[in-house]
């Protein structure tokens, strides 16, 4: 019980004082040349809400992959749901599908009224364990 009480106030400290989650994928990009690129993906939550950010040592790639874009997360049996808000004109609508115990997930566009897998492995891997319930 002791164990209990004490989870309980940790999550209810961090959250009044502005905890957050943040899990880092490795990821591949595929630019519209064709060519590759590695980096990772990072999901951040907190009381404010969602976040999906693009981190690549290469700066000049293309502007839907810059930056921070807000994101709806959501869960289901063993798997989270990452849906990015693309902010910027001509940027497809993207989801990610990932495996909460980091071992996978694959990238989704919104095409023709529904998700569709991209067609392209991603090499989605958590860097930190993947996502706990």
């Amino acid at each position: 019980m002791r164990v209990s009480t004490a989870v309980l106030a940790m999550v209810a400290w961090g959250a009044a004082f502005g905890w957050c989650a943040e899990r880092k994928w490795d990821y591949v990009l595929r630019l519209k040349s064709g060519d590759t690129r590695h980096g990772s993906i990072v999901v951040s939550e907190d009381a404010g809400g969602a976040s999906l950010r693009y981190e690549f040592a290469e700066k000049d790639l293309e502007s839907c992959v810059r930056g921070v874009l807000p994101a709806a997360v959501s869960r289901g049996e063993g798997t989270t749901l990452v849906e990015a808000t693309q902010t910027r004109p001509g940027c497809a609508r993207v989801r990610f599908v990932l495996r909460d115990d980091g071992t996978g997930g694959t990238r989704e566009v919104w095409r023709d009224g529904q998700w569709q897998w991209d067609g392209f492995e991603r090499g989605l891997s958590s860097v930190a364990g993947g996502f706990r319930p």
